[in-house]
């Protein structure tokens, strides 16, 4: 449901009161009850899809209905065999979830349930956060934003310029998890709407995926998690760097500029040598840490990288001073490891 309100040549003097003029006024207070229940102004709208005032199955201030450009972008769609709409019976959070079902066979898919529009600036950022779960890993589950001009046109240019993929998945979170994800308006940008899309055709896998917690926060995002794996002492009398071994990292940050940072103890096997280490996330080296105590000491290392992947692989390097010495390095299982970007 979009915001349609009556005009004034709706309501000239004399003119009788039909049923399209009272539709026009119950589908209008429709409309404010779900933008002043559900959000803030500077809040996706209705983006925890507990509001669906008239039971059409949708949440307020969303559609599945491709058809309803200007009112929407004209983007929402259901897929051939399949659903978009409401779950009440498991849904992420609160009492109700916006839930895609793709039914299986080529050409069949879920849906794509498109945001009221909300206003933007060249230039301005913002991060978005949501919460997703699948039933099958292997759908193809996206989360779009389509940027609009002063007139709610569509801006043209393609991908990058008239919309940009937030979030894509052929390998989904089969438990809720949140993701976070930088937007970047472009050049004349003045509105967007955003795109979930659960099950897209292109991906013949069945299934159902959830989406709710919709938001934007302030462009600063945080996210703590575990390193999988470590590695044990590892040691060199190099003089230049050595790879003393790598961990596995996933972010649910989805951005260019993730600073990722991760302690590693350190040692020297003499404090008359020096050992240095650093390490490499996404092709980006880190700052380098140097010490020349004999005791193990944790310190951290941090690189500004591009976390927009699933999964991403660090590797550490170390080196000492001389070659009569012995640099040493470890990370340990489940090491913890910050993600930010600001």
């Amino acid at each position: 449901m979009g915001w349609d309100p009556p005009l004034t040549g709706d309501i000239e003097v004399d003119d009788p009161v039909d049923e399209t003029l009272m539709e026009k006024i119950r589908a209008s207070l429709v409309y404010l009850y779900g933008v002043t229940a559900g959000t803030t102004s500077s809040d996706v709208p209705n983006g925890d899809m507990e509001i669906d005032s008239d039971a059409d199955g949708v949440p307020d201030l969303w559609t599945n209905d491709g058809s309803s450009a200007p009112i929407y972008g004209g983007h929402g769609s259901v897929y051939p065999g399949g659903s978009c709409e409401l779950d009440t019976v498991a849904p992420i959070a609160g009492s109700q979830s916006i839930k895609m079902v793709h039914p299986g066979g080529a050409g069949n898919g879920g849906g794509l349930l498109e945001s009221d529009f909300y206003p933007c600036a060249e230039g301005g950022g913002n991060f978005l956060t949501w919460m997703i779960t699948s039933s099958a890993a292997g759908m193809n589950n996206q989360v779009l934003v389509y940027f609009y001009d002063e007139d709610k046109v569509t801006l043209g240019g393609g991908a990058g310029t008239e919309w940009i993929v937030l979030y894509q998945s052929t390998v989904n979170e089969t438990s809720q998890t949140r993701y976070y994800a930088r937007i970047t308006p472009p050049a004349n940008a003045k509105y967007l709407t955003l795109g979930l899309r659960g099950g897209y055709t292109d991906t013949d896998v069945a299934g159902s995926v959830w989406f709710d917690k919709v938001h934007f926060i302030p462009a600063v995002a945080f996210q703590r998690t575990l390193a999988t794996g470590g590695f044990t002492e590892q040691t060199t009398s190099s003089t230049t760097y050595v790879s003393a071994g790598s961990i596995n990292i996933n972010s649910r940050i989805r951005s260019t500029t993730t600073t990722v940072s991760i302690p590693v103890d350190i040692k020297s096997s003499s404090g008359s040598y020096t050992t240095s280490c650093y390490m490499v996330v996404n092709g980006v080296s880190s700052n380098v840490i140097t010490t020349t105590s004999t005791s193990y000491a944790a310190s951290t290392l941090s690189a500004t990288a591009d976390t927009t992947g699933t999964d991403q692989s660090v590797e550490f390097f170390i080196k000492t001073t001389n070659a009569l010495g012995t640099a040493y390095a470890k990370v340990d299982a489940l090491t913890p490891v910050l993600f930010k970007v600001v």
